[in-house]
C-alpha cells in the first residue's frame, strides 16, 4: 500500500457504520476536485466550504459537510478519486482479475493489490450493482475540468453545495480558459422524467455473480447511486489492466456492508420486503405490468438469495431502529419464497410487531397457514377478486389446482383465527353477481373487511377492451355504497378520494364506512353512515381527528352519532380482543375501536399549512394538487384558513408519466410537476410568491417514484418552494 493509501485506509476503515465512510469519500472528492480546478459561478471564484445533504427524514436532515481543498501533490486527479471510491466500493470486472492491478490516468499509472481486499466478513452477502449506461467517449473526459463538471452533476443530485456567501447555484468548473457546465440530471430542462440507469432486472456475469439493478436504489439510497457514476465515470476516464490484459468494470460491490446501516423504523418488513420478489400467478391487470421502465423499483426473475436475507438479517436491529440500507424491489407474492420459514422464524425471535402479507392466496395450504399461526401475529390481505373459478382464472393466470387452494384458503385463516382482509380488482370483467359472491364469501368466512380497487391503468398497460373510467368508477362505487347496506363486512374503496370527494355528501366529515365485526364500535351498534361528532370529551370535525383521538382515548368512551339526520348516543365498551377484531393497527392500515372510515384532511393539515405560508411571509401562494383532491384541498382552506382562500391558487398536477387513468399525487413525479407549473406560469401562477408542494408525493428522502428529488423543481423556478407536511392516503 502507498503513502496515499495508508494516510487515508485508517480514516474509512475504523468506520463500521453509518453515514461517516461516505462522508469521508465525499470531503476528499470535493476537496480534490477544489485543489485541481477552479469552481465558478457567474464568473466569480467560490469558496465551496460546505455540503448540505439534501433533505431527509431517517437521519440525515440538513447534515452539512465541511470541506476544503485537499492537495494533490501532483497525483492525477482521476486516480486520487479512483482510491477515495476503493475504500468504499470494488470494482467488478468482466474476468476476475490476475496480479496486481494497474490503473492509467492521464499523469501516471499506479498499482494496487491489497487496497481491494473486502473489510467485512466472507459469510456475508456481497452487494454488487450496475453501472448506468453513458454516452461519453473517453476523449471527452481527459481534462481535469471536463471530469470534475461531470462528477459535481452527479454530487449534486444528493448534495447542495454551499460557499461562503450561502448556497452555491448554476456552477460551472473553469480550467484554464475552458468553461464546463455543472447540469444536475434534474436540472431544467428536462430531458425526461427518469434518469437513464439500464436495465430493471439483475445482470448476470460469468461466475454466477449478480448484478443488482440500479433502480433497486435509486430513491432509497441515492449514495450508493452516485458511486454507480462515479465508476461509470471512471470506467470512461480510466484504464485498466491486469497480467492477463485489458480489464473492463461491468459494476461494482460495497465493500464492508457496516458503512451501509441505516436508521429506520425498525419494523420486520425490512427484512420480510425481499421474500415478494417473483409471482407464482401472472394477472391480467397487474400494476407491475404497467410500469414504466425508468421506474426507480427493481423487477426481479429470481428469489433473493439465502445469504442475501441472512445478511439483512443479520444487521436487522429493532431495539436501535437499524437495518442494512433498502432496495425497492416490484413486491410479488411474499409467501412463495423458499426462504419463507427460515425467515419469519428468526425474524420473530429479533420483534414482536405484526407481520403483514398481501397475498394471491393460492399459496395457503396447511403448511403455510400453520407457519402463519406459529409467528403471529400475522394480518393478511387475500386478493381474492373473484369466486367464480373461471373468471378468477382467467383475470389471474393461475391453474385449477391454485384456484381451488384459493377458495378454501379464506376458511383456513378463520380456523387459525388470523386476520384478513379480502381484496378485489373490480375490472369490467368483474359482474355485479360476481362482486356480490366475493362479499358473500369473505363475510361467511370473518374477514375484518374488503377492500375495492377501482380499476386503474397506465399507458404502458391499457385496458383490453378500453372502458370508460369515469362510468366504471360510478358504477363500482354504487355497488359499495349498495354492499354496506346489505352486509355487516366493513367495505372500502380505492382510491377513497374519489368516492368520499365526489360520491359523499360530507367532504371531511367524520362518516364511518363500516364496523369490524366483534370490535368495541360493533359491539356499541354503530353502523356505515353514522356521522361521529364527538368522541368523550372531544369534538369530532373530520375523519382525521376521529381516526387520531380514537387511537388515544381508551374506553369506556360515549360517542355521539348522527344517523338518518337524528342525533344518537352510544357508548364504546371496554371489551376483550375477538376474532376478527384483534388490533386497532392492521398492516398498513388503522381501524381503532374497529372503526373503518376513509382518510381526509383536516384542521392539523391546515394549520401545517398555515405554518408554511407564514414562515415563508408570502402574500399570493400557489399549491400543487390532483384532480382528485384540489375540492377538498380548497375546501379545508376555505373552512379553517377563511383569510388565505382568496390569496391562494391551485396548480392541478396530470399523472402524465404513469399516464393511463392514475390521477393522485402520490403517484405524480417532479416531471409531472413541472408540466403543471410550465403550463400555469401565465395564468395561476401570475404574481405567485411561492410554490407549495404537499410531501406526501415524496419518500424518506424526498424522492418521487423515478428517483428525483423534489428540490429539482427549484432550480429554474423563478419563485420560492417549500413543501408542506400531510399525510398519505393508503386507501
Amino acid at each position: 500500500m502507498d503513502a496515499l493509501a495508508e494516510l487515508i485506509a485508517p480514516s474509512l476503515s475504523g468506520l463500521s457504520t453509518g453515514f461517516e465512510a461516505f462522508e469521508q469519500y465525499l470531503k476528499g472528492c470535493v476537496g480534490a476536485v477544489l485543489s485541481a480546478t477552479d469552481v465558478v459561478s457567474a464568473g466569480l471564484s467560490l469558496n465551496i466550504c460546505t455540503l448540505r445533504m439534501k433533505a431527509s427524514a431517517l437521519g440525515f436532515d440538513e447534515r452539512t459537510i465541511a470541506t476544503t481543498a485537499q492537495a494533490l501533490h501532483g497525483e492525477d486527479l482521476a486516480l486520487f478519486h479512483f482510491r477515495m471510491l476503493s475504500f468504499l466500493s470494488v470494482p467488478v470486472f468482466q474476468r476476475e482479475s490476475e496480479g496486481l492491478l494497474h490503473v492509467a490516468g492521464q499523469k501516471a499509472v499506479a498499482e494496487f493489490n491489497q487496497l481491494f481486499e473486502r473489510t467485512d466478513k466472507c459469510d456475508e452477502h456481497v452487494f454488487s450493482f450496475s453501472l448506468p449506461p453513458t454516452e461519453r467517449e473517453f476523449s471527452t473526459l481527459t481534462s481535469d475540468g471536463a471530469y470534475s463538471a461531470e462528477w459535481l452533476s452527479h454530487a449534486a443530485d444528493l448534495v447542495d453545495f454551499v460557499d461562503t456567501n450561502g448556497l452555491s447555484v448554476n456552477l460551472e468548473v473553469r480550467e484554464g480558459d475552458q468553461l464546463w457546465q455543472v447540469r444536475p440530471w434534474g436540472a431544467p430542462p428536462f430531458a425526461g422524467d427518469a434518469p437513464q440507469l439500464g436495465s430493471r432486472a439483475e445482470v448476470r456475469l460469468p461466475g454466477l455473480r449478480r448484478l443488482q439493478p440500479l433502480h433497486s436504489i435509486a430513491a432509497t439510497e441515492p449514495r450508493i447511486l452516485l458511486l454507480a457514476h462515479h465508476w461509470a465515470l471512471l470506467s470512461q476516464t480510466l484504464r485498466f489492466s491486469d497480467d492477463a490484459g485489458t480489464l473492463e468494470i461491468k459494476g461494482f460491490s460495497l465493500r464492508d456492508n457496516r458503512h451501509w446501516i441505516v436508521s429506520s423504523h425498525g419494523h420486520p418488513s425490512e427484512v420480510y420486503e425481499y421474500l415478494a420478489r417473483v409471482c407464482n400467478v401472472s394477472c391480467s391487470f397487474c400494476y407491475l405490468h404497467g410500469n414504466p421502465s425508468g421506474l426507480a423499483i427493481a423487477r426481479g426473475a429470481k428469489v433473493a438469495t439465502r445469504d442475501e436475507l441472512d445478511t439483512r438479517l443479520k444487521y436487522y436491529d429493532p431495539s436501535k431502529r437499524h437495518s442494512l440500507f433498502k432496495a425497492q424491489w416490484e413486491i410479488n407474492e411474499f409467501l412463495v419464497d423458499p426462504s419463507l420459514t427460515h425467515v419469519l422464524t428468526e425474524l420473530r425471535h429479533k420483534t414482536a410487531s405484526t407481520f403483514f402479507f398481501v397475498t394471491n392466496g393460492n399459496p395457503l395450504d396447511e403448511r403455510v397457514v400453520d407457519l402463519l399461526a406459529r409467528v403471529a401475529p400475522v394480518d393478511l390481505i387475500v386478493s381474492l377478486n373473484a369466486t367464480d373459478p373461471i373468471l378468477r382464472q382467467k383475470m389471474m393466470q393461475e391453474r385449477p389446482g391454485q384456484t381451488a387452494k384459493a377458495a378454501h384458503s379464506l376458511e383456513l385463516l378463520r380456523s387459525r383465527e388470523i386476520p384478513f382482509g379480502v381484496s378485489i380488482a373490480a375490472f369490467p370483467d368483474v359482474k355485479r353477481s360476481d362482486f356480490d359472491m366475493v362479499i358473500d364469501e369473505a363475510n361467511r368466512n370473518d374477514a375484518a373487511f374488503i377492500r375495492v380497487n377501482l380499476p386503474g391503468f397506465t399507458a404502458k398497460l391499457p385496458p383490453d377492451p378500453p372502458f370508460d373510467t369515469e362510468k366504471r368508477w360510478a358504477e363500482v362505487i354504487d355497488w359499495v355504497q349498495e354492499a354496506r347496506a346489505r352486509w355487516p363486512i366493513p367495505i372500502v374503496s380505492i382510491p377513497s378520494a374519489y368516492e368520499t370527494n365526489f360520491h359523499q355528501d360530507f367532504y371531511r366529515g367524520a362518516d364511518i364506512w363500516g364496523v369490524i365485526p366483534n370490535s368495541p364500535a360493533s359491539i356499541a351498534g354503530l353502523q356505515p353512515g353514522d356521522i361521529i361528532t364527538r368522541l368523550g370529551d372531544f369534538e369530532i370535525r373530520s375523519r382525521s381527528e376521529l381516526t387520531s383521538l380514537a387511537l388515544l382515548l381508551r374506553p369506556p368512551v360515549q360517542v355521539e352519532f348522527v344517523r338518518s339526520g337524528s342525533l344518537r348516543v352510544c357508548r364504546i365498551p371496554a371489551a376483550p380482543p375477538k376474532y376478527p377484531y384483534l388490533r386497532p393497527v392492521f398492516g398498513k392500515y388503522l381501524f381503532p375501536l374497529g372503526i373503518v372510515s376513509a382518510p381526509s384532511l383536516g384542521h392539523s393539515d391546515a394549520m401545517a399549512l398555515e405554518r408554511v405560508l407564514v414562515s415563508a411571509g408570502c402574500s399570493s401562494p400557489a399549491i400543487i394538487t390532483s384532480p382528485l383532491m384540489k375540492g377538498a384541498a380548497a375546501r379545508i382552506v376555505d373552512d379553517f384558513l377563511p383569510e388565505w382562500s382568496k390569496q391562494i391558487k391551485w396548480v392541478v398536477a396530470h399523472n402524465k408519466y404513469l399516464g393511463g387513468n392514475i390521477q393522485v399525487l402520490d403517484m405524480a413525479t417532479v416531471g409531472d410537476l413541472q408540466q403543471a407549473v410550465d403550463l400555469e406560469l401565465n395564468g395561476a401562477l401570475r404574481g405567485a410568491d411561492l410554490l407549495v408542494v404537499p410531501s406526501s408525493g415524496f419518500n424518506a428522502l424526498g424522492r418521487d417514484i423515478v428517483g428525483r428529488h423534489w428540490s429539482d423543481l427549484a432550480t429554474n423556478l423563478g419563485m420560492p418552494l417549500a413543501t408542506v407536511e400531510c399525510q398519505q392516503f393508503l386507501f
